[in-house]
C-alpha cells in the first residue's frame, strides 16, 4: 500500500492523484479529518472506512457437530444441554455450582455455596479439599489410572506421555525428595534446576 502511494507521489507529483483507489482513499481521509479539524478523528474515520474490508474471526457463529458416538460418551451430550446448564449457572449459580462441586473429593463439605457481600464473594464457605487428591489420586482406583494425565512435547519434538499411575509414582518420588531435604508439609519452596 505504501509502495503504491509512493509511486503515485513520484509519478504524478507531490499532490495525490485522483485516479487510483489508494489515493482516493487517502484524499477522503484527509478531507474528513480536516473537516473535523481534529486529529483524533483520523483513526476513528479510518476504522469506519476499513470496517467492511476486515474479516474478523473474534465472533464465531458456526457450529461444528461432533460424531454421535462421541456425543453419547461425552459428559455434555448436546448443545441444548450445554445451553440449559449455562442458563442455570447464570440464573441459579449456587444450585449449579453445588452440583458441579459435588463431583470433587471434599475433606470437609462446605456449609454455604456462596457468600456474597459486594464486591466480595466467597465460594464453598467452610469447605476443604486437596487439589492433588482431586487432580491425581481419585483417578487411580478406576480404569482412568492407565489413561494419559499429561502429554508433554518439547521444543525439538521429543514427547513424553504420563498416565495417572506413572504421574502418581513420580509425585511420590518427588515428595520423598522434599522429605529427605527436611521440607515440612504445607511449606512454600522453590525448586531450581541448574544447567550443566
Amino acid at each position: 500500500m505504501l509502495q503504491q502511494l509512493k509511486s503515485c507521489i513520484v509519478t504524478k507529483g507531490v499532490s495525490r492523484c485522483d485516479s487510483c483507489n489508494l489515493c482516493n482513499f487517502f484524499n477522503l481521509l484527509t478531507r474528513a479529518a480536516t473537516a473535523r479539524a481534529c486529529p483524533e478523528n483520523f483513526f476513528g474515520i479510518l476504522g469506519l472506512l476499513m470496517h467492511d474490508n476486515i474479516e474478523s474471526h473474534l465472533v464465531e457463529k458456526r457450529v461444528f457437530k461432533p460424531p454421535r458416538g462421541f456425543s453419547r460418551k461425552a459428559r455434555i451430550k448436546s448443545l441444548g444441554q450445554y445451553r440449559r446448564m449455562y442458563r442455570e449457572s447464570i440464573l441459579q449459580p449456587a444450585k449449579f455450582w453445588a452440583r458441579e462441586a459435588s463431583e470433587l473429593v471434599w475433606r470437609a463439605r462446605w456449609k454455604k455455596v456462596l457468600e456474597w457481600k459486594a464486591p466480595f464473594a466467597k465460594w464453598f464457605v467452610g469447605g476443604k479439599l486437596n487439589i492433588s487428591e482431586n487432580c491425581l489420586d481419585r483417578h487411580l482406583t478406576g480404569p482412568r489410572r492407565n489413561k494419559a494425565a499429561i502429554i508433554w512435547e518439547g521444543e525439538p519434538g521429543d514427547k513424553r506421555t504420563l498416565t495417572y499411575q506413572q504421574l502418581h509414582r513420580d509425585v511420590c518420588c518427588f515428595a520423598n525428595v522434599l522429605k529427605r531435604n527436611d521440607i515440612p508439609p504445607r511449606r512454600d519452596c522453590a525448586v531450581e534446576e541448574k544447567c550443566r
